[in-house]
């Protein structure tokens, strides 16, 4: 089954200037919003590579604008984890992501990849290492000595809750590969709750 969202402006002389904007693959909508020229599109989808058999455990918002000529065009895109208890704001060219999650020492590492990443030109990750707040707390007393890292400075606390701090690894984007700023700028509108 595939989603579309479809704009058609009414006119005097009937529906003009339709578009429409391939959202997923066998997702699953949930609700639909219209503020001024904007729909917004929440749904659920798969991780990669997870069953068609179960449901879909991540949750989206897409962003699409109406522009003056009637086409959608793509806004910000919402990452939210309720299992962790943060968002980021991502601009269109995201659409389609990938997200993986792994153990780590002491926490977990979620991170999100760009569609347009290939192993001849990967495209810098958003990388996000989560640590219970206990774990944190020892780290930054000790001014981080103890932290497993070959940098000479431990992490960049982004974000927390009350029960994680999410963080980036010390020199997480020194190999300064396609996209590193814009996912630096990304990581900024990390907002816990």
């Amino acid at each position: 089954i595939f989603y579309y969202a479809v704009v058609a402006i009414q006119t005097s002389k009937g529906y003009q200037l339709t578009d429409a904007f391939f959202i997923g693959d066998r997702i699953a909508p949930q609700t639909t919003k219209i503020e001024t020229n904007t729909l917004l599109v929440n749904f659920s989808d798969r991780k990669q590579g997870e069953p068609m058999s179960e449901s879909p455990s991540l949750g989206k918002t897409l962003r699409l604008t109406v522009t003056q000529k009637g086409e959608l065009e793509l806004g910000k895109i919402i990452y939210k984890n309720d299992e962790y208890g943060f968002m980021l704001s991502l601009n269109g060219k995201w659409q389609n992501y990938t997200v993986t999650n792994d153990a780590i020492t002491y926490g977990q590492k979620i991170v999100i990849r760009h569609p347009q990443w290939t192993k001849t030109n990967p495209y810098e990750d958003i990388p996000i290492l989560i640590y219970p707040i206990d774990q944190w707390k020892k780290w930054e007393i000790n001014n981080f000595e103890g932290y497993p890292t070959a940098a000479p400075f431990g992490p960049t606390e982004r974000a927390r809750n009350d029960r994680s701090v999410f963080a980036t690894a010390p020199r997480y984007n020194y190999d300064y590969q396609t996209g590193w700023e814009e996912v630096e700028n990304i990581i900024k509108t990390m907002k816990a709750f």
